[in-house]
């Protein structure tokens, strides 16, 4: 069922696109704004549970056809940043043999961590007008999501230790605490990541005209359906979400 997702998502923009040959009303536009993403944990594994949101600037293209006074649909291609951020006492991921332990050995440390994922995200949304005026609406959809990128970006100084409490800190010599590890840098994890990813968005708006077009608030939800990971036995379960304030403007074409 997770891949035809993808299939399913691109049929459905395929049939809304398709709309203009109906004698409607058609209108295009862009929107951005202030995208608040965040990893949902499916497991309990130490590398995927922990994340909180961050924040981060999203905006696309979208055409709206009318097919009632009352009812929409509207494809959107989106520029959508997802992903989240750790700060504070987290997994060490590189490898403990480095160090002369055993590999494999659990290491813990306290830095600051970003989860920087973006997709190409296209929903396909059924649009409701709420009352004759036509400014306050609903919108509900699926959407498919393509990686664009994905790379963690850390930074900080901190000893490591065995626990997740910080209380057992890396030893060697025997008594010794291993100087301060720098965390500092950008690594790219793509290829960690499945190439695509699929979920539902919805959200309300608020529509006034203006001009020779069309001004819209709109706030909107999103949830990825499929975990991110490719290999979830070693790096857990995570379901992308986030919340959109986008401020658009539609001008008609017909």
């Amino acid at each position: 069922m997770r891949r035809r997702a993808p299939a399913l998502g691109l049929a459905l923009l395929c049939a809304a696109l398709a709309a203009p040959a109906l004698a409607a009303p058609v209108r295009v536009g862009l929107h951005a704004g202030s995208s608040i993403p965040n990893l949902h944990a499916g497991d309990n594994n130490p590398i995927s549970t922990g994340w909180s949101s961050r924040v981060a600037f999203a905006f696309g293209l979208f055409a709206e056809y009318d097919v009632s006074s009352s009812f929409a649909i509207q494809p959107e291609i989106n520029y959508a940043p997802q992903g989240g951020q750790r700060n504070g006492a987290q997994p060490v991921t590189f490898d403990a043999s480095a160090l002369g332990l055993p590999p494999g050995t659990p290491l813990y440390a306290s830095y600051d961590n970003t989860a920087d994922i973006d997709y190409l995200e296209i929903p396909v949304l059924a649009k409701y007008w709420i009352g004759s005026a036509r400014q306050l609406y609903a919108d509900f959809g699926p959407y498919v999501g393509f990686l664009l990128t994905a790379k963690n970006v850390s930074k900080g100084t901190s000893q490591l230790y065995y626990d997740q409490a910080l209380t057992q800190p890396v030893e060697n010599p025997p008594g010794t605490p291993l100087p301060p590890v720098d965390f500092g840098a950008t690594t790219d994890v793509k290829s960690e990541l499945r190439s695509y990813n699929w979920g539902i968005q919805g959200g309300v708006g608020y529509g006034h005209s203006l001009g020779a077009g069309r001004i819209e608030l709109d706030l909107r939800g999103g949830y990825g359906l499929m975990n991110v990971q490719k290999d979830t036995a070693a790096n857990g379960k995570n379901n992308t979400g986030s919340l959109v304030v986008s401020l658009g403007y539609a001008v008609p074409v017909r």
